[in-house]
């Protein structure tokens, strides 16, 4: 699980660029990073797969794996047609990441003992 953590810290900031350059109508030039993170959260979905049953880390995966697929499915949404009326504004309003379900689940992981050392 700890791994994950750090592709998410490194997605993380990519996204909130991309939400800026939704938020100042600059979807075109985005392009390329806009599949980039697409790709990445792909990747990062595919290690949660992989990740073993653990019954205090079970919520802590589930949360991670529907934040992950909503910010995806918004995306790719948004790389369907970048240059449309609506990709600026829709770009702009990408979920994010956390969520207050994710804090309590980590909590409760950290509690039945997940800790990691988080390198960037």
């Amino acid at each position: 699980m700890c791994p994950i953590f750090n592709s998410i810290l490194a997605i993380d900031p990519r996204l909130k660029d991309l939400r800026e350059a939704g938020a100042a109508g600059d979807v075109s030039a985005q392009a390329g990073e806009l599949d980039a993170v697409i790709d990445d959260l792909l990747i990062t979905l595919n290690d949660l797969d992989d990740v073993p049953e653990w019954s205090f880390g079970d919520e802590l995966r589930f949360n991670l794996i529907n934040a992950l697929h909503a910010i995806r499915t918004h995306l790719l949404g948004v790389a369907g047609d970048p240059s449309s009326a609506t990709a600026a504004e829709t770009l702009a309003a990408t979920p994010f990441i956390a969520t207050e379900a994710m804090d309590r689940s980590m909590a409760r992981a950290v509690e039945a003992g997940l800790s990691c050392e988080v390198t960037e």
